[in-house]
């Protein structure tokens, strides 16, 4: 899709921005191209674990206090796989949300879930005129992490309750949905954090198949996304089915 963005010095770029690429290795041009926002997702195979530090510095995600959040059922703190996920980009309930995320297959067996990917800059195109106007109008909205507990059937087992009143009361922030910038023109929306007025318009307008990308996990999968411009979800997995993978998020160095 194309972009219309402002160079360093002011002058006009424009150019198409692809939403998932495919490549066997990570170079400078990889990484360029994620940082600038000319591709959104890129998947790598045949990577190990260690390849997601090509990116950059890895951040701790606050839930876990990680940098390696495991997806399975192996660990004793990990995120349960037995519970769908809603459309979310991570850590969105902050602030200041991770930049860049990244997932890798240790183990998948057939019967668990893929990853579904959204096209935030192609949801925005296609929202109806008033509902980006009405978006554009409502500034910044509020986000926090009791929400999505509150809208989801989604347990978890906080290491205390002092933990979990801490956690639930400081995470949460204040973020416009509406987004014009270096990535592009783009709605940054989590339908489990969000609280906006505009909730079920946008639900009934967001996250079209043909703007979804679906991916069928195989071992050595590495992939990696824009966290603005892309949002995420998968279904349930049964709890005796394989489905093993590492959560990343990362900035630009």
């Amino acid at each position: 899709m194309e972009f219309h963005r402002k160079g360093n010095s002011g002058e006009e770029l424009s150019g198409m921005t692809e939403f998932v690429k495919t490549v066997n290795s990570i170079d400078q041009q990889v990484i360029d191209d994620l940082y600038n926002g000319n591709v959104q997702i890129f998947i790598i195979k045949n990577a190990v674990k260690e390849d997601v530090q090509k990116f950059g510095e890895l951040e701790i995600q606050d839930l876990y206090l990680k940098k390696e959040v495991p997806i399975g059922k192996d660990e004793s703190d990990h995120v349960l796989q037995e519970y769908d996920m809603m459309w979310h980009s991570d850590r969105a309930y902050n602030a200041v949300p991770h930049t860049f995320g990244g997932l890798y297959c240790v183990d998948y067996e057939e019967g668990a879930s893929p990853t579904y990917f959204h096209d935030n800059i192609k949801g925005w195109q296609e929202l109806p005129k008033d509902l980006q106007e009405k978006v554009k109008a409502e500034g910044p909205v509020f986000h926090s992490i009791r929400t999505y507990f509150d809208r989801a059937d989604y347990p978890h087992n906080f290491r205390s309750k002092a933990y979990e009143r801490h956690f639930k009361m400081n995470a949460k922030g204040n973020h416009s949905l509406y987004y014009n910038d270096k990535f592009g023109e783009y709605i940054f929306f989590s339908e489990g954090y969000a609280n906006t007025k505009y909730l079920n318009e946008l639900k009934e307008h967001m996250f079209k198949p043909h703007n979804c990308y679906t991916h069928n996990w195989e071992v050595g999968d590495l992939v990696v996304w824009n966290n603005y411009t892309t949002a995420h979800r998968r279904d349930h997995t049964n709890p005796q089915v394989k489905r093993k993978l590492i959560r990343y998020a990362f900035h630009a160095v």
